[in-house]
Formats: structure tokens, C-alpha cells, sequence
């Protein structure tokens, strides 16, 4: 991927002219960039991944209702057959 972004940027004239950055001043990493990778991009990212949480889960038969108990009845030993939202039976 670098090699794609050298061939299509500009070249600058006056790059080694100008004089460094200042450490103190200018930062790499600011407010704004992580304000933007970890709060909206995983945002969006946690929305993402809990929408396909839940979506395989409803595709295998269980609604989110019936998620936020199942735990306790999933790992009782003297369950044996717990019954998912349309009726069929998980051994």
C-alpha cells in the first residue's frame, strides 16, 4: 500500500527546506485524532459488530429477549434440553 501512495502523490519542491516540526507544538497524535479513531470509529465499529451479534443470533433462533438470561440456563448442569424462540430444543 505505501508503494501505491508514493506513485500517485505530488512530489514537493522545498520538503527538505522546511525546517522540523516542533515536538512540543505540533503532536502527531491530538484531541481531534483520538477523539476520531476511539470515539467515532468504535462507535460505529461496537454498533457494527453487536448488529452481527445479534443478527447470527436471531438467524439460529434466538431472539434478544431470550439473550439476556440464557447464560444462567445454558450452563445448568440439570437442563438438558433448553428451547430456543421458535421452539426447538438445544441439547
Amino acid at each position: 500500500m505505501p508503494a501505491i501512495s508514493f506513485a500517485y502523490e505530488m512530489a514537493e519542491a522545498d520538503i527538505m527546506e522546511r525546517p522540523p516540526r516542533n515536538p512540543i507544538k505540533d503532536r502527531l497524535v491530538n484531541r481531534r485524532l483520538i477523539f476520531f479513531s476511539y470515539l467515532q470509529v468504535g462507535f460505529i465499529q461496537a454498533c457494527g459488530g453487536f448488529c452481527v451479534y445479534f443478527t447470527l443470533m436471531m438467524h439460529n433462533g434466538f431472539m434478544p429477549d431470550r439473550l439476556l438470561q440464557l447464560m444462567r440456563d445454558w450452563e445448568n448442569k440439570y437442563i438438558n434440553d433448553l428451547e430456543d424462540s421458535f421452539g426447538q430444543e438445544w441439547a
